[in-house]
């Protein structure tokens, strides 16, 4: 799944960066939408780092909150620029959705009471 995933977070990113280069006036848009595709990108990366490598499954539900923010803030942005960028996105929002939930429910059995 995260291939299929990554594969369209890579073709959002170029649709939006495509975009801003062939019309001046959506280029800042632009800009603003691959800062926002960066900073999920990086929590991405940090929440595997939190969940899978420390396994630290509470921290990891800070994280993926953030995470799943930072997504919804780079869809919107990546909206004002390319509709099919944000299209492509929609699936990485509904996968973060499902691993947050599995997450927290992670979390909630195991917390110490």
């Amino acid at each position: 799944m995260w291939t299929l995933l990554y594969t369209m977070m890579a073709v959002a990113a170029w649709r939006v960066h495509a975009a801003g280069r062939r019309d001046e006036r959506r280029a800042p848009a632009a800009r603003r939408a691959l800062g926002a595709w960066w900073v999920q990108l990086g929590l991405n990366l940090a929440w595997s780092v939190v969940f899978f490598g420390l396994r630290q499954i509470g921290p990891a539900v800070a994280v993926i909150a953030a995470l799943w923010a930072a997504i919804a803030v780079c869809l919107a942005r990546s909206a004002a620029v390319s509709r099919a960028a944000a299209l492509l996105l929609m699936p990485y929002l509904a996968w973060t959705t499902f691993a947050a939930a599995l997450n927290a429910r992670l979390w909630w059995l195991n917390r110490r009471g």
